[in-house]
């Protein structure tokens, strides 16, 4: 079984399909690109739903680092926290 320390290490699609069981099931519904999308979104929330209950390492402080550069805008800098970088546009 997967732990939720993991779940930064997880694609968006697994992490959905791991995490989400039921928005898992519902994607399907939504259609590929949409689908797509909305596991991006949750394996993201799923992330930060993990630093903030402390299972992954300095998840606080990053927490922390990403609510400052995202009311900068200054989400996708060199210094950007990973898990920001995979909205990049």
């Amino acid at each position: 079984m997967v732990t939720t320390a993991h779940s930064e290490t997880l694609t968006a699609d697994k992490a959905l399909a791991v995490y989400g069981k039921s928005f898992h099931w519902a994607r399907r519904f939504l259609g590929a690109q949409m689908g797509a999308s909305a596991a991006q979104l949750y394996q993201f929330c799923r992330v930060l739903d993990d630093m903030a209950d402390g299972d992954i390492e300095h998840g606080p402080q990053r927490l922390r680092r990403i609510r400052k550069d995202l009311l900068a805008g200054k989400s996708f800098g060199p210094a950007s926290d990973p898990a920001l970088i995979q909205f990049k546009p």
